[in-house]
């Protein structure tokens, strides 16, 4: 019993510097980054046309990251803020009745159900690529009835290379190869009127 209470004591005392540093480091971090997102939201098309209060890490969203590349494209993409939260992160784009939808999954395609199924949500549940899309489809359309049809933005990167071929011929994909705007372009002029 004695010897156990002796390990409890030195395992705190080696713990607790442990539990300081790492805390240390982390406020560290955030010290360094947060003002190089500070400015870099500043500067950004997003705060100059949305006028949005800065929110840490606002910069670091994705949805920021195509905002910004739409706006620097001069492309007739429209941003529909969400009216819940004030974030960026929680906006929708649309393009002539079609819903842009920024990924955040990986998708693998299904070769003995012929179809394309990703990893949604936080407990792993496998959709269809038909599920994902009318689960978007139908929040969106809570709020703007008029969106018609949605396609998935998509980097390479997520699509294993086996199925780069498939994912390119899927009309519900809108395949980046590193570099969004481009990307966002070819579907404006492919899918638009006067660009």
């Amino acid at each position: 019993m004695e010897m156990k209470n002796i390990f409890k004591k030195v395992l705190k005392l080696l713990l607790y510097p442990v539990v300081l540093l790492v805390g240390l480091c982390v406020v560290i971090l955030f010290a360094l980054y947060l003002p190089f997102d500070y400015f870099k939201y500043k500067r950004s098309a997003y705060c100059k046309t949305e006028r949005k209060k800065y929110r840490p890490f606002a910069a670091f969203s994705v949805n920021f990251e195509v905002y910004n590349k739409i706006a620097a494209q001069g492309l007739p993409i429209k941003y529909l803020p969400s009216e819940e939260e004030d974030d960026i992160s929680c906006g929708a784009f649309v393009f002539n009745k079609t819903l842009i939808i920024i990924n955040f999954f990986s998708f693998t395609y299904d070769v003995q159900r012929n179809l394309w199924c990703c990893e949604y949500c936080d407990n792993d549940e496998i959709f269809t690529l038909d599920q994902y899309i009318s689960s978007e489809l139908e929040k969106i359309n809570a709020k703007h009835a008029d969106i018609e049809k949605a396609v998935v933005l998509i980097d390479s990167e997520e699509i294993a290379d086996c199925f780069l071929e498939e994912a390119k011929n899927e009309r519900r994909f809108l395949v980046s190869y590193g570099n969004v705007g481009e990307a966002l372009k070819a579907f404006c002029e492919k899918e638009g009127d006067g660009m």
